[in-house]
């Protein structure tokens, strides 16, 4: 990979912080002042905006058709949902330091599933700066941990599916020969009918209730106004963040999604520190600064690593050059 591509990298992970930032904010504001509770609806439309942004691409000529085979098509949506499913539960069964937990140990398992089942050894520098993010991420997040035996069984189910879903949003493209584009295309229908059908069936009346927030913002005698412009803003944030998420594990790794995923936490915890005044202990505080040491260290592992496979290339392509 050379500049150009270190430069693509760097933009994805950037383009991913600030979706994912924007629609944390957006959500947590839903939540707390609308309340709104159908998030498997939420999601459904999350979905297909993003794959009405997709079809926009393509119509403008950024992307081609190509056909992908049902079969992985279901698969990736199936592992998808379960992923989404299995970490609401756990975080519904569990206390919050649990579901934290069960979010860290997505790294590791990741990189044992890539040596399992692909081969791919992780240096040992590599390892170090991934406990090092992971320690300081639990420092900073993790504080009561209780676990029941069906959280237990959804935080096991969440970490190998997440995991699972990192691994083959980068192997099942290059496998069919397709960009990530070409397989959201297929994909975020079927994940979009998917929780649409969940929401019917879990969530109470959620045609309803999205509903009566437009008829609340039509109606002058109700006090706040634009919860439907809000949710269409998280729409287009949702779709920003999952085509940057996709395109991100497919130009860098999953472990290096996965290590955006701790950065962005420390970003907005950091974020609520410096600008609402929210509490931050010393225990928090090292946290932090382990975890910013982390990823920079990772960084700049992954720098070196770019570096020298390019130096490689040069090389090769040199003496086949003289050869010929």
């Amino acid at each position: 990979m050379g500049a150009s591509g270190v430069l693509m990298s760097l933009g994805y992970v950037l383009w991913n912080v600030v979706s994912s930032v924007g629609l944390i904010l957006i959500n947590k504001w839903l939540m707390d002042s609308v309340h709104i509770e159908c998030i498997f609806m939420l999601t459904s439309m999350h979905l297909m905006t993003s794959w009405l942004s997709v079809v926009a691409l393509m119509k403008l000529g950024y992307e081609e058709y190509k056909p992908m085979p049902l079969r992985d098509v279901l698969l990736m949506v199936s592992v998808f949902f379960v992923t989404v499913a299995s970490f609401n539960l756990s975080l519904k069964l569990n206390s919050v330091g649990t579901y934290q937990l069960s979010k860290l140990l997505v790294t590791p398992v990741t990189a044992a599933l890539q040596f399992m089942l692909h081969g791919t050894r992780v240096p040992i520098a590599t390892q170090l700066s991934l406990a090092i993010i992971c320690i300081s991420v639990a420092f900073v997040s993790i504080s009561d941990v209780t676990l029941t035996a069906g959280g237990a069984l959804c935080c096991v189910v969440a970490i190998f599916a997440s995991a699972a879903n990192s691994m083959w949003t980068k192997s099942v493209p290059v496998r069919l020969g397709l960009s990530t584009y070409q397989v959201n295309f297929f994909m975020y229908p079927w994940a979009a009918a998917t929780f649409a059908f969940a929401s019917v069936l879990v969530e109470n009346d959620p045609v309803g209730e999205l509903t009566g927030l437009l008829n609340a913002d039509l109606d002058p005698s109700v006090e706040g106004s634009s919860r439907i412009f809000f949710i269409l803003v998280t729409c287009a944030m949702a779709a920003s963040l999952n085509i940057s998420s996709s395109s991100l594990i497919y130009y860098t790794s999953a472990l290096t999604f996965h290590v955006v995923g701790h950065f962005k936490l420390i970003l907005i915890l950091t974020f609520g520190v410096l600008f609402l005044n929210s509490p931050v202990s010393a225990r928090s505080a090292l946290g932090m600064v382990g975890a910013v040491f982390g990823v920079m260290w990772y960084t700049s592992i992954k720098y070196r690593e770019q570096q020298a496979a390019q130096a490689a290339a040069s090389v090769s392509k040199s003496k086949t050059d003289s050869a010929a």
